[in-house]
Order: structure tokens, then sequence, then C-alpha cells
């Protein structure tokens, strides 16, 4: 997770929370990347239910 300071330094200097939501990446900083633990679990779930 990056400061709003870091952000700043590299995207746009700006405190407006609408603004910073369209922030989904840069080179300099990586990507967003959604990760669920819920999902995750359902997945497995559904794979070890598999070998079963």
């Amino acid at each position: 997770m990056f400061s709003l300071g870091e952000i700043q330094a590299v995207w746009q200097n700006t405190t407006n929370p609408l603004i910073l939501r369209k922030l989904t990446g840069i080179p300099q900083l990586g990507w967003k990347m959604a990760r669920s633990d819920r999902m995750i679990s359902f997945y497995d779930g559904i794979w070890l239910f598999g070998l079963l």
C-alpha cells in the first residue's frame, strides 16, 4: 500500500478521492489487483470437492 504522498509524487497532486479512485496503476507503483478471500475459498472448495 502506498501513501498519499507517494501517489501524488508520481501521478497527480490531488486529495480529491474521486480523482484518486481513477488511478488503476502506473509502472512506477504497479497495478491494482482485486483479491477476495471469500472467492478464493469458494473456488478452492469446488476444487477440493472435485478431488473427493
